[in-house]
């Protein structure tokens, strides 16, 4: 029989209170294990110390009324970004997709950020990390995972169970016009199948998406 663990969202800006009035909520419908989820409607900002305090809140609870914690490890979805922090630091960070332009093939980059709301800001946009670079995925983990290691470490495996990470995928910015792109991609097309990968994507051989994408995946694999 599968246990049921409900996103415990911290909306607002909750109160030790608050989240321990709700946490009993789910114990008295037999409900033991919660993911702390950070979502929109949270007015903290994520994985800053304010952030981190309230998780500590939580943490204690757990622990005093016997809850067994799951850690969403992302700011909404898909996992990757820490809330748009990743695609910052660094341009090579960001997406790449291929797009043909008068006959040439053009690497371009997700831009981090969509256009300016209404007060002047510009808004953070979630698809723009490149899950296919190892680096970025490393530069994810050392402002999430590891982080939540050096502040609560010591709960791991006893209040705080594991990680659930929210559907990562290239294919947020892939498509069969404007596939997405790696450093090196060309190379291993090569290797795979005999092929000029660059001359069949400018030719729109017809088995070029479906070779292409396989490599993607396999990419996809080792890097995230």
């Amino acid at each position: 029989m599968s246990r049921l663990v409900p996103m415990f969202a911290l909306t607002g800006k909750p109160k030790k209170e608050q989240i321990e009035e709700k946490m009993l909520g789910f114990l008295s419908q037999g409900i033991n294990e919660l993911m702390l989820y950070a979502r929109s409607g949270c007015e903290l900002e994520y994985m800053t110390d304010e952030w981190l305090k309230t998780c500590e809140d939580c943490v204690l609870l757990a622990e005093k009324y016997g809850v067994k914690l799951w850690i969403y490890d992302e700011f909404n979805w898909p996992s990757g970004s820490c809330g748009g922090k990743v695609a910052k630091l660094d341009k090579e960070f960001c997406a790449k997709y291929l797009e043909i332009v008068d006959g040439e093939i053009v690497v371009r980059y997700e831009n981090p950020y969509t256009s300016t709301a209404d007060d002047g800001t510009m808004q953070e946009k979630r698809f723009s990390v490149d899950m296919l670079n190892p680096d970025a995925t490393r530069a994810f983990i050392s402002l999430t995972h590891e982080i939540y290691k050096q502040r609560f470490g010591q709960y791991f495996g006893k209040v705080i169970l594991g990680f659930f990470t929210d559907e990562p995928s290239f294919s947020y910015y892939s498509s069969v016009e404007n596939p997405a792109y790696y450093d090196g991609v060309w190379a291993d097309y090569k290797a795979k199948y005999s092929r000029d990968g660059q001359k069949d994507f400018l030719s729109k051989d017809e088995g070029f998406y479906p070779r292409y994408i396989t490599l993607l995946g396999e990419r996809f694999a080792k890097s995230f």
